[in-house]
């Protein structure tokens, strides 16, 4: 399974991306996940990518190429940080994406809906 992209934030171009395949999250966990990607760029001081890899949450740092002053090793420790402080939250989002971005979870959701008395 490919990794798939749910936001990514810039330092450099002070912006943010936040992939419309999901859309379907409740509007305050898409605005948690786009802030973490933001505070992240700022701290790293580069280009933050927060998404799915193979179900899991990932988040990743790089800087552009000749940015002598992006530190990688730094850049992974705050990534490390971050990924600690919000592993609820990140938690929270696997299992939504095994839920709603799984064929075993959507048949498992459907399942459980035709179970619910009318």
């Amino acid at each position: 399974m490919a990794k798939e992209i749910m936001a990514a934030a810039s330092f450099y171009k002070q912006s943010c991306f936040f992939s419309p395949e999901f859309n379907e999250l409740p509007t305050d966990v898409g605005k948690e996940v786009r802030a973490i990607a933001a505070v992240a760029a700022e701290r790293t001081r580069g280009i933050v990518c927060v998404g799915f890899d193979s179900g899991n949450v990932f988040m990743e740092a790089s800087g552009v190429e000749n940015d002598s002053e992006y530190d990688e090793i730094n850049a992974r420790i705050i990534i490390d940080e971050m990924i600690e402080e919000k592993a609820d939250f990140f938690k929270s989002l696997s299992e939504w994406y095994a839920l709603f971005k799984t064929a075993d979870g959507r048949k498992m959701k459907n399942a459980f809906l035709k179970s619910l008395p009318k």
